[in-house]
């Protein structure tokens, strides 16, 4: 019997350093495993944005018409390109964003081309609503002036008269008002002379 139990000993310790073998095999495995995958993401992402990069000098530099292609177009749609032209300005676009520094390279390569373009087409919509919100500011306003030379002054630089407008509301509001009582006064003058002139 005690040989019994030493032998299921045996087997167990055995089979204990089996299992903790597997184990240690299992979590190497992962690793390597990992290790391929990111290693060959990297590249992949490497060679994209190495594409991205050629893309974009020669389409700054024109070297397509060196190849005879008239336009960036006419090379894009070329046979002799091996990716599509959607893929082609999808990469223009990403290499325009990079030198902006909107995007960098290892944003593109944590995240990829799709969210790469994802954050590009986020950043143009809200560049489009702080125009926007910025057309939104002004108000248009209505008023006459005579005949004369600060008539086709005005006409000519209706930017400037707002530009202006605003300028003596800030720093000259003392004038303002006294350009206003000025014409009271004279709108009174007006209004007695022509009374005095129905009777």
């Amino acid at each position: 019997m005690k040989n019994i139990v030493l032998r299921e000993r045996i087997i167990s310790s055995e089979m204990d350093k089996s299992v903790e073998s597997y184990n240690i095999n299992l979590i190497r495995y992962k690793e390597l495993k990992r290790e391929l995958f990111e290693i060959n993401k990297k590249t992949i992402f490497f060679y994209k944005i190495a594409t991205i990069k050629i893309l974009k000098e020669i389409r700054d530099k024109k070297y397509y018409e060196l190849d005879g292609c008239k336009s960036f177009k006419a090379f894009a749609e070329s046979y002799t390109v091996p990716i599509g032209r959607r893929q082609i300005y999808s990469y223009l676009k990403i290499a325009l964003a990079m030198e902006k520094g909107i995007l960098e390279e290892n944003f593109i390569i944590e995240n990829g081309i799709n969210r790469a373009l994802m954050e590009i087409n986020n950043q143009d919509h809200k560049k489009l609503n702080e125009t926007k919100s910025k057309k939104k500011k002004f108000k248009k306003i209505n008023f006459s002036i005579e005949q004369g030379e600060s008539y086709f002054f005005y006409k000519k630089n209706k930017k400037f008269l707002g530009i202006l407008m605003c300028e003596l509301f800030k720093n000259e509001k003392n004038l303002i008002e006294k350009i206003i009582e000025k014409q009271k006064i004279n709108a009174n003058r007006d209004n007695l002379n022509s009374n005095i002139s129905q009777k």
